[in-house]
């Protein structure tokens, strides 16, 4: 575990120094930002949505009776929410920190241009590309829960 999470940090300054040598000369335009936290808002309420399905699932109570085999100290259905808790949390950063974005840009200067090498982009590939993953883990998760709750 504590591997995952040094794998991860160097992933990361990686990705912030690749960044800033490859996309430094990019452009992200303010409707761009509030495209896509739109779509994470969007995105936030089918994890919420999805949720609600899971509590009148029958397949999914029965997933609090199975543990986990790559952490045998939790349940399969502990491991489901803890990713839905994670997907959420990192939707919401995202937003939150988009939203942040567009109020700096306000305040700084109304000409300047929001370059992927300003100090406050570092992390907009990145929340991006964690959304997106989330996203596809969420979504996978969920049809394998509708098709045992259909075969039930």
């Amino acid at each position: 575990m504590k591997i995952n999470k040094v794998l991860f940090v160097l992933c990361l300054l990686f990705a912030f120094f690749m960044q800033f040598k490859l996309l430094g000369s990019f452009i992200i335009s303010e409707n761009f930002l509030i495209s896509t936290i739109t779509f994470f808002s969007i995105l936030f309420g089918f994890y919420i949505t999805s949720l609600a399905i899971f509590v009148t699932s029958k397949y999914v109570s029965s997933l609090y009776k199975i543990t986990d085999k790559n952490n045998p100290t939790k349940t399969l259905l502990n491991s489901l929410i803890q990713n839905y808790q994670t997907g959420l949390t990192v939707s919401l950063i995202t937003i939150t920190y988009f939203l942040c974005i567009i109020f700096i840009k306000s305040n700084i200067s109304l000409n300047e241009e929001i370059r992927l090498a300003l100090w406050y982009t570092y992390l907009v590939p990145s929340l991006i590309i964690f959304n997106i993953f989330y996203s596809y883990k969420m979504l996978r998760d969920l049809i394998k829960i509708i098709i045992q709750e259909a075969k039930s």
